[in-house]
């Protein structure tokens, strides 16, 4: 029997409990006041480097990018392409290893953020690929910085004005007040997965539930000042169609990335970015099957995306 791929990379030397041990994962304090946690993973060992910086969403640790850098890795090896593969990962202001300063965030202040830690660690430039509020920082790198982005992903996100379905509600207010590992597992599995997707095999459940819960058991939530700070940012995005225009008209290549049954970012946010985005180097992948967690749900397909994504740049 094949494993399924989540279930394969808990068992792989890149899981998290692995690759992101104390003594590998690096803390620095950056130019905008803030320590930073990050680690890059890389494969190759060619002076061609490629350089991927990977945005995560709210509360959202790195170590939760786990399986999709152990794909891309893996990927990139098998098609042996003579380039290295870098591959960043960090804490965004107000969760992990990085600081949770009190006060207001902003997508563009994360940005800054995600800006000043490449000063530190010496990219000019990268590929930029972010997921939900990781997706609204990307766009704000690419509007603060356009010469230093390769290319752009952006998975299950928005331009601005987002509101979860009301279905969600109940499982955020799960996992922002249960102090109770299986509930607040479940309830992430209701708000990132369909319920078809999650009984389409005996095991499906299984694995993805093993998988969350091993991350809400080791991981402490992030604090109170951290998790106001990244709502604050997520609500009041707002990238305009003007904006959006300037982001197409830099040339580089774009991924768009939607989940049709998205509690969280309804599927009309990628539509928008589908048609405001739209141009001769803008890839768009509609998944009509998946939720808000269409990474790990798609985990190959996306993977294979991405790379693709950055091998046209």
């Amino acid at each position: 029997m094949v494993l399924p791929l989540l279930e394969q990379h808990m068992m792989s030397k890149y899981a998290a409990s692995r690759a992101y041990t104390p003594d590998i994962v690096k803390k620095v304090k950056v130019a905008t006041g803030i320590t930073m946690g990050y680690l890059i993973q890389e494969v190759g060992t060619c002076s061609d480097e490629i350089r991927l910086v990977l945005v995560g969403g709210h509360s959202s640790r790195k170590e939760e990018w786990a399986p999709v850098v152990g794909n891309l890795l893996t990927q990139w090896e098998a098609r042996d392409c003579g380039k290295t593969l870098k591959v960043l990962t960090f804490d965004n202001r107000g969760v992990g290893d990085s600081d949770a300063p009190c006060g207001m965030y902003s997508t563009s202040g994360m940005a800054k953020d995600t800006l000043a830690l490449l000063d530190v660690i010496g990219w000019r430039t990268a590929h930029i690929a972010g997921t939900s509020l990781g997706g609204m920082i990307s766009q704000e790198i690419a509007l603060a910085a356009p010469d230093r982005v390769q290319s752009l992903s952006l998975i299950a996100t928005s331009s601005g004005s987002f509101m979860p379905d009301t279905s969600a509600y109940s499982s955020i207010f799960t996992t922002m007040t249960s102090r109770d590992p299986s509930k607040v597992t479940n309830a992430i599995l209701a708000f990132l997965y369909p319920e078809p997707f999650l009984t389409s095999k005996i095991t499906m459940r299984n694995v993805f539930f093993k998988y969350h819960r091993n991350m809400v058991a080791t991981f402490a939530p992030p604090s109170l000042s951290g998790a106001l700070g990244q709502s604050t940012a997520a609500m009041l995005h707002s990238v305009s169609t003007r904006k959006l225009h300037k982001i197409r008209d830099r040339g580089f290549p774009i991924l768009i990335v939607g989940a049709t049954l998205d509690k969280c970012i309804n599927i009309s946010h990628a539509l928008h970015f589908k048609k405001e985005l739209a141009s001769s180097h803008t890839r768009v992948a509609i998944y009509e099957d998946a939720g808000h967690g269409c990474l790990l749900q798609h985990l190959d397909e996306l993977t294979h995306e991405l790379l693709k994504v950055i091998q046209s740049a």
